[in-house]
Parts: C-alpha cells; structure tokens; sequence
C-alpha cells in the first residue's frame, strides 16, 4: 500500500498564508541549482520504480523552487501534474492545496480568470469537507483577485463569505469589516460602507483596542459628514475628541478638531468652523505635520474668504503654498482632509 497519508499535508502549500498582492523577490538560480537538482533526481527515481506518494513530493517540491525563481509557467506544470495524482489517491486536501497554489501561480502573472477558477475549485473542495480555516484563506485570495482584476466591489461577496465564517476570530473579523469598509468608500459607495464601519467600532469596544476605537469612530464621523448627515457626524466626533484628549493622542486631536471644522462648513457655520481649523493648526505645527498645518491653514483661508475676510485668507493660502513647496511629507501618509472649491 502507498504512503500517501502524510506527504501532501506537509509539503503542498498548505493553506496557512493567504496570497498578497506584492510578490517576494526571485531567488537566485545558482542557490537553487543543487535542490533543483535533487528534486529532479527524485522525481525520475519515484517514477521508476512506481511511487506515486513520492513522485507527488517531487513535483510539490520542484514546484515551490520554480516559484521561488519566478519561473510561474514551470510551477504551475509541476503542480497540475501533482494535482492529477493527488486527485488519484483521493488526497482531497492535498488537492485543494494544490489548486490554491495553481491559482496563486497563475495570479502572479496576472492571469486572473484562470486564478479565479482555480481558487473556486479549491474552496468547493474544502466546503465538502469542512474545513472553515482552508475556506477563509480560499476566500481572501478571491477577494484579492477580484479586487486586482477589478471592479474593486467584485470582492465584497467573498469577504462577506469569510466573515460569516469567522465568528470566533474577532481580529480576523475586525480586518475583514474594514476591508470591506474601504472597498465601498474605493467605489464611492459612502452608505454601503457604514454598516461595516459600525460593526467595526462594536468589534473595536468588544476587543478593547483603543486605537481601533478612534479609526473607527474617525471614519464614521467622515461618513456621515459626506453623506450630508451632520447630527451623526458630531456625534462620532464628539466621542472621538473625548477618548483622544483621555488617552493623549495630539494628532488624533488635531485631526478630529480639522474634521469638525470641515463639518461645521459644510454647514456654513463659518464661525465654527474657523474656531475648529484654529485649534487644529497649533496642534499640527507642534506635531511637525505639515500637511495637516497646510490643510489647516487652506480650510482657514476658505472661511475667512467666506467671512469676507480677504487679507487673512491671502496669508492664509501664502504660507499654506510655502509650506507645500518645502516637499516635507507628513508624518503618516494619508489623504488630505480640505474642503471643495467654492463657487
């Protein structure tokens, strides 16, 4: 009787890592040449004499060294020929292992709806036979080709699968709420975003992550300013401003005073406004932000253009302008929070 009960679990990718969109560089050939080598001899030895178990582990391991060398085409042969033999012993498992590798080959090419059908057959496989762990991973890699190949929604079937299937992983289920999160703000999708954002900030006070707490709070309260919902607005904001000033965070301070004046001109309360943007631009210079001191400083000009304040808000947009032209980065890449153009 063949030993097929152990090789495949061991030596095919084994579902414990999902795919990532930025691929580990080649390895060198000449490190590789005595394993590939090796492998080579093992794999005509196992055919000679009859081994299915070991030819199955030769390929799985030639596989992997042509992958580690970028070389997509000769992995994916070595792996559907392992495929074929893993489907033989009924090494169902080990098949569906194979089957996330073919697709995670073929993504790497960019290849997408080979990817796609691959990474489908294999979660079908691991759906017959439970196995809820292999299904998420299977599922994060549809979601990221999806995602690749675009539109970026195309993704949100797969991670509502995978969150469903994540009931006792709360991290996990806080990522998935917040890819998901972003997918819809990606597609300009602001109210279908909202219900992943607020089970994010429950997951958030369940975990007790504070930091998660404020992205979370941070984000609804944006949300709800874009969707002309002020009320909600300052309600995450107030409760952001709290938690930030109890816990010492400066930037998350400075950022929530910004967007609390961002709001409170979209409600054309220009006093507000103004009193909000000069309780942000002290904390960004303090903070060395400069693109929140610029962002401060160009919301300034806007309101005080508005308030007819026209020698302020040429100051105002000069040294915001300096500012700019120093190419000082912020602190923490991110998107700036300015207002529109005014008619």
């Amino acid at each position: 009787m063949l030993a097929t009960a152990t090789f495949w679990q061991h030596l095919t990718p084994d579902l414990e890592a999902p795919m990532t969109d930025s691929p580990a560089a080649p390895a060198s050939r000449v490190d590789l040449r005595p394993a590939m080598t090796r492998r080579e001899q093992d794999l005509h030895a196992a055919r000679a004499r009859g081994d299915q178990a070991a030819e199955g582990q030769a390929l799985v391991e030639l596989g992997q060294l042509h992958q580690a060398l970028a070389e997509f085409d000769e992995a994916i042969a070595c792996w559907e020929q392992a495929r074929t033999l893993a489907h033989a012993l009924g090494q169902r498992r080990a098949e569906a292992g194979l089957l996330d590798a073919l697709g995670q080959a073929a993504a790497n090419q960019g290849h997408f709806p080979p990817a796609q059908a691959f990474f489908t057959e294999a979660l079908t496989l691991l759906q017959a036979l439970g196995d809820r762990a292999g299904e998420r991973l299977i599922l994060h890699n549809l979601a990221l080709v999806s995602t690749l190949q675009g539109p970026p929604e195309t993704a949100i079937p797969y991670l509502e699968q995978a969150l469903a299937l994540t009931s006792d992983d709360l991290p996990a289920a806080y990522d998935l709420l917040t890819r998901l999160g972003d997918i819809c703000l990606a597609s300009q999708q602001g109210a279908r975003a909202l219900p992943y954002r607020e089970q994010q900030l429950a997951l958030a006070r369940t975990l007790d992550r504070p930091a998660q707490i404020m992205a979370a709070l941070s984000s609804l309260g944006d949300l709800h300013t874009d969707l002309g919902q002020p009320s909600a607005a300052q309600r995450y904001y107030d409760e952001l401003l709290a938690l930030a000033e109890t816990l010492g965070d400066p930037a998350a301070i400075a950022s929530t005073w910004g967007n609390r004046g961002l709001l409170a001109m979209s409600q054309g309360a220009w006093a507000a406004a103004r009193a909000a943007f000069e309780r942000s631009l002290p904390l960004a210079r303090h903070l060395r932000d400069r693109a929140g001191e610029c962002d401060s400083l160009i919301n300034l000009g806007v309101v005080d253009r508005e308030l007819g304040a026209l020698a302020a808000a040429l100051a105002s947009g000069e040294h915001a302008l300096a500012l700019a032209q120093e190419r000082r980065p912020a602190p923490i890449p991110r998107p700036p929070r300015i207002a529109p153009p005014c008619a």
